[in-house]
């Protein structure tokens, strides 16, 4: 169901097409309560009643199904989960202090979360390296751990150094945007709230480690 209809009307659509009896397989992308997350504390009125109106529309939508197919297998997941914002900090304010000259000597790229680095010289490889040491607020991800992530890659495209926030601290300003938000995913995959989750009536048979592991289903 394409992604420029509203939840509700997602859920329409595919209720109307289950109809036909013909589906093999549906997948249904709800984006409303990212949206939410991102601008809501997670335990609000209006988180709680969005969830709700999940919970109800996902039992209409598998039970409809039910009637019209022999089988049916349900999976309900996410790709992230999302952390409430404790703090912000603004990192581009620290790197532009080192009197570097951006494009010339280094490039970077500011996200919410993290801030990827490529430098274009060895002088600003040592001052940014010395000052991102400095800080306690994030820390650099090594090449080790990178690999264990799953998110290394040799050519270096994504960023010569990857500096990742500590969880609920938000780069602000970022080239995301000028101000904070409520909430953010992309922190490190060990914070309990950056958890996703994966609800089925079938079991996949081994535990799921990565948002990859749902292809089997």
């Amino acid at each position: 169901i394409e992604k420029s209809y509203s939840d509700s009307m997602k859920f329409k659509r595919l209720n109307e097409a289950l109809k036909d009896g013909k589906i093999e397989f549906a997948y249904l992308h709800l984006g409303e309560l990212d949206g939410l997350l991102h601008s809501n504390k997670s335990d609000s009125v209006i988180i709680r009643k969005k969830i709700k109106d999940y919970d109800i529309k996902i039992r209409e939508t598998y039970e409809l199904a039910k009637k019209y197919y022999d089988e049916v297998n349900l999976v309900v997941f996410s790709d992230h989960g999302m952390k409430e914002t404790e703090a912000t900090y603004d990192l581009i304010k620290d790197i532009e202090s080192l009197n570097l000259t951006y494009g010339k000597d280094y490039a970077a790229y500011y996200d919410s979360t993290m801030a990827r680095f490529w430098f274009l010289n060895d002088t600003a490889r040592d001052k940014i390296i010395d000052k991102l040491s400095q800080i306690k607020q994030g820390r650099v991800l090594l090449d080790d751990e990178l690999r264990t992530l799953g998110v290394y890659f040799e050519d270096h495209k994504d960023g010569d150094l990857i500096f990742l926030m500590n969880p609920g601290i938000l780069i602000a300003p970022s080239f995301m945007g000028e101000k904070p938000v409520c909430g953010m995913h992309g922190y490190h995959p060990d914070d309990l709230d950056s958890w996703a989750i994966y609800l089925s009536n079938k079991s996949i048979g081994k535990e799921i480690q990565t948002i990859m592991d749902v292809f089997d289903f």
